[in-house]
């Protein structure tokens, strides 16, 4: 009687749960843990001096003010999204 294509030979070693769902065996390194993220757009857009300006946005009752140069904050307009991403201190 011929054996099934599916069937393993008994002499040949058990392959590992890894092995038969193809996984990667090596560990990789688990993504950092976040404690808060959250998607909001920004409200109001500050020009304090030539130089200086201000970002606020709301993140449902947290807000948040991004205050820089306006060389690096110029990108941000308001009504544009913003994503914020609290990690877990310990």
């Amino acid at each position: 009687m011929p054996t099934p294509a599916f069937a393993i030979p008994a002499t040949a070693p058990k392959p590992t749960l890894p092995q038969l769902l193809r996984l990667p065996t090596s560990p990789r390194p688990a993504p950092p843990r976040l404690s808060f993220p959250a998607l909001t757009q920004v409200y109001k857009f500050d020009e304090d001096t030539a130089e200086r300006v201000t970002a606020y946005a709301s993140f449902g009752g947290l807000l948040m003010a991004l205050s820089g140069s306006y060389r690096h904050i110029s990108g941000v307009t308001v009504g544009e999204q913003v994503y914020l991403l609290v990690r877990v201190a310990a």
